[in-house]
């Protein structure tokens, strides 16, 4: 039991001691977007989207993405970095199809991959822009989740880091 509190103190304070960020990414829908990051010699981040699909006729996503910065370009100033990575996406979405089912939401899960620029023009404000296309199975349509190929349309995004 005690050790277990140690263990769970420990990992508290290491991840309050790693950047964060938080903003919104948008595109063909609007999300609340969070990035936790770790390392230093080798970036890596964990980035968290909660948002509605607004091209679909509504519903919700949460999609989760573990990503590595593969270059950093030096270009206009500022700090930018290249990032891509796999994730996964689970939401209660309306499907595109035109099955029996396609005038209710129902849930869906997907597997995501995300390739993307990000650029920190001051200190703590960062722009990006992003595509995340899915390949995953819409469970209402009993079919694949055909939204999942509007991840090709870029998004924005605009976080706080802290």
């Amino acid at each position: 039991m005690i050790i277990a509190a140690v263990l769970a103190l420990a990992f508290a304070w290491t991840a309050s001691a790693q950047v964060k960020s938080v903003g919104v990414r948008g595109g063909y829908g609007l999300e609340v977007s969070y990035q936790q990051w770790f390392g230093s010699s080798s970036p890596q981040f964990i980035e968290l989207d909660l948002g509605m699909d607004l091209l679909q006729d509504d519903g919700f996503k949460l999609t989760g993405t573990y990503n590595w910065i593969v270059g950093n370009p030096d270009i206009l100033g500022g700090d930018w970095d290249f990032y891509m990575g796999p994730g996964v996406s689970l939401g209660y979405v309306y499907d595109t199809s035109k099955s029996l089912n396609a005038d209710k939401p129902s849930l869906m899960a997907a597997l995501t991959v995300q390739f993307g620029l990000e650029w920190y023009p001051l200190t703590h404000l960062g722009i990006s822009a992003d595509v995340r296309p899915m390949i995953g199975y819409h469970f209402g349509s009993k079919d694949l989740y055909r939204g999942g190929l509007l991840g090709f349309i870029p998004s924005l995004g605009l976080r706080y880091e802290f």
